[in-house]
């Protein structure tokens, strides 16, 4: 697909990468294009790109290797992640981009450490130009942005990610043949999620857009589950039954404590990461109370995925 809008992260990251030390970090849920952006971003530059697989770190390590190999036409062997970093600072002047570093929790969970230190040895030396992204945005928040995790203070940029908004969603439908009518349509089921507007490109008209949805081996019947266990790991299934009670219309923080069964005092930890996330709003009433505050699911798809996909 033709890549779309995005002019002003793509400045940023461009202007960004025009300093001496620039650590760009690209956060945001799965399918909303990070990679994508990036690597529209670095187009004329000359970087090696390296995917962090979630693997046993020999494993991860003969991958990143082999994809080390493939670019520059050698690589020596890494006993451990904080070799291969070692490596790349030391040796390459290029733009470096990682690809999905919250996978390094799962590959050796001192990367982090390690990397901070090679950062910190560094930077005064010679020029770094680092640029990653991550889908596990618990991990990528805690990881740049708590002050007890080692690469807290290194980063140059946040920034996340966030849906195409409405306008520019229906405009990519649009172009692609829909009549404005199927674009709005199509965008209540889909929200923004490049990815997801992208499979259904093809797709001319609402009828068969529904008819894919629900077809078997469609993405789109496990997505809503797949997409809180790949971020909330052990702990998915609590956010689940959040975001279940709030799809059938339990907005209040007491009500949905009591249908979950759960403390009152336990859920707003869990309804702020989901804030945080974009899939939950808060809102208040313009008159009255301010503590009457209500909770609904803000990401059009994950609101159609709980009242339409889920129950069946």
């Amino acid at each position: 697909m033709k890549f779309h809008d995005r002019d002003r992260e793509l400045s940023i990251i461009r202007g960004s990468l025009e300093e001496d030390y620039c650590f760009f970090v690209v956060t945001g849920r799965r399918r909303i294009g990070k990679t994508r952006l990036i690597r529209e971003a670095l187009k004329g530059s000359d970087f090696l790109e390296f995917f962090i697989p979630r693997k046993r770190q020999s494993l991860a390590l003969e991958q990143l290797s082999g994809s080390l190999r493939d670019q520059t036409g050698y690589s020596p062997s890494f006993n451990n992640i904080g070799e291969f970093f070692e490596y790349l600072f030391r040796i390459e002047d290029r733009v470096i981009f990682l690809d999905e570093i919250s996978n390094l929790e799962h590959v050796d969970k001192g990367a982090f450490s390690d990397l901070q230190m090679i950062i910190d040895r560094y930077k005064d030396e010679r020029k770094i130009r680092l640029i990653v992204d991550g889908s596990y945005v618990g991990i990528m928040k805690k990881a740049f942005q708590d002050k007890k995790e080692p690469l807290f203070g290194r980063s140059t940029n946040i920034l996340e990610l966030q849906p195409l908004p409405v306008e520019d969603s229906i405009g990519i439908l649009m172009n692609s043949g829909f009549s404005f009518v199927e674009s709005l349509e199509t965008y209540s089921l889909l929200g923004g999620i490049p990815r997801y507007l992208e499979l259904i490109r093809q797709h001319k008209n609402i009828n068969r857009i529904r008819e894919n949805i629900f077809s078997p081996g469609s993405i789109f019947l496990p997505e809503g589950e797949n997409v809180l266990i790949q971020e909330f790991g052990n702990s998915w299934d609590t956010y689940f039954s959040i975001l279940e009670v709030v799809s059938r219309g339990k907005f209040g923080p007491s009500e949905i404590a009591n249908q979950l069964g759960m403390e009152a005092q336990m859920l707003p930890k869990y309804l702020q990461t989901l804030r945080e996330l974009g899939l939950v709003k808060r809102i208040r009433p313009i008159f009255g109370k301010g503590r009457h505050v209500r909770y609904i699911i803000s990401d059009p798809f994950f609101q159609f995925w709980f009242s339409v996909c889920y129950p069946r």
